[in-house]
């Protein structure tokens, strides 16, 4: 089912994330680097948040329409 919402049933995966020069990450200063990875993990905590909200909005959804099909 959260496959079809909106495209983001592979949020939080990246095959390259352990990938550290994948972007030229090699040339940023340690400090920049953990500010970096910083701002994906919140990035990935965000667009599970979405997600999860995506997937909750479907179930209420699915929900109401079961419920107004069983009543007369």
């Amino acid at each position: 089912m959260w496959q079809d919402l909106g495209g983001l049933g592979g949020v939080g995966v990246n095959p390259g994330a352990h990938q550290v020069d994948q972007f030229g990450t090699t040339e940023l200063t340690p400090e920049q680097q953990k500010i970096l990875i910083d701002i994906r993990r919140k990035k990935t905590e965000l667009l599970l948040e979405i997600q999860l909200e995506q997937i909750r909005v479907t179930l209420v959804v699915f929900v109401e329409l079961s419920w107004s099909k069983q009543t007369p």
